[in-house]
């Protein structure tokens, strides 16, 4: 990968991974729920999540799905369904968490973006837009693992950072229902957006 192909995909990786998705819909929620430093499994599992996906185009799922479309509209309507019922479970949690409250760990972080329709459609953005046909193969897949890694440990923390500061603000209050509502539609309205891409 030249440079100038690094630097866009960067770029392409931060505008992705950086706005509202259902990932950052979650760590939103989390960070508000239990705190920054609570959800750091969280975070690592959204890392790996991605990492596998990554791996799984770079092994040839890209390739199966340029061949085969309805793989991917069963993978995109699954994972939709995921997402949804996520999107419910934020919708009805509570920034206080009482002694039943379950955290999201670093399994539950592992599962979001392989079940994700955006972190799928980034994925085959990247495969497909920031790859060299007639270059090495592995170097380019190693760049682009890393490179969404190095991303998602940055703005998947910003997200959860700012919850917890949300949460210090409003957890206990009137807004609170609102709020955690308010991120579930997001959730939702973020999976909506990306099924119709």
């Amino acid at each position: 990968m030249t440079l100038e192909l690094l630097i866009s995909f960067l770029l392409f990786a931060s505008a992705m991974v950086g706005t509202p998705g259902p990932a950052n819909m979650v760590a939103l929620a989390a960070g508000a729920r239990f705190g920054l430093r609570a959800c750091l499994g969280l975070v690592f599992g959204l890392i790996v999540g991605k990492a596998l996906l990554n791996i799984a185009m770079g092994a040839g799922l890209i390739a199966a799905i340029r061949d085969n479309p309805t793989i991917f509209a069963a993978a995109k309507w699954a994972s939709a369904a995921y997402m949804v019922w996520l999107a419910w479970r934020i919708a009805g949690s509570s920034m206080v968490p009482g002694e039943a409250a379950k955290r999201l760990t670093f399994r539950d972080g592992v599962v979001v973006h392989p079940l994700n329709p955006k972190a799928w459609a980034m994925t085959i953005t990247a495969f497909t837009q920031f790859t060299v046909a007639d270059a090495p193969w592995l170097p380019q897949v190693l760049t682009i693992m890393a490179g969404f890694a190095a991303v998602q440990l940055v703005f998947h923390s910003l997200w959860c950072a700012a919850g917890a500061r949300i949460a210090a603000v409003v957890a206990g209050t009137r807004a609170e229902r609102a709020l955690m509502i308010a991120l579930g539609v997001l959730t939702l309205l973020t999976v909506i957006w990306a099924m119709l891409r």
